[in-house]
């Protein structure tokens, strides 16, 4: 699927909206891992990320995992 400019445009203003309200209520290494998720989403590597957050990988990718998870269960309320 395809998105045209005016989608593509709410797509990023609620994802913005969202990033905002997880920003307030995460913290920890759920909050390390939603950071991580968002330079995945622009191309990074687990490596490049640690290189950038001081850690190893590994580490980014525990974080990443604890974020999805963190994602999931609150997208379950969301619906």
């Amino acid at each position: 699927m395809t998105l045209n400019d005016a989608q593509r445009k709410q797509v990023e203003e609620n994802m913005g909206l969202v990033g905002k309200v997880i920003k307030d209520r995460v913290h920890g290494v759920t909050a390390k891992g939603i950071r991580a998720l968002r330079l995945m989403a622009d191309g990074y590597t687990a490596r490049e990320i640690g290189e950038q957050m001081g850690a190893s990988a590994n580490n980014v990718t525990a974080w990443v995992s604890r974020a999805r998870r963190y994602l999931r269960e609150i997208g379950r309320y969301c619906i």
